[in-house]
C-alpha cells in the first residue's frame, strides 16, 4: 500500500547510486 510517488523516488535514488558506483568502477 505504498504511494507510487514514494516508489518512484526510491527507484530514482537506487538508480543514481548504481550509476555512481558504475562510473567509479
Amino acid at each position: 500500500m505504498f504511494p507510487r510517488v514514494y516508489i518512484v523516488v526510491y527507484l530514482c535514488k537506487t538508480t543514481m547510486e548504481k550509476k555512481k558506483h558504475m562510473e567509479r568502477l
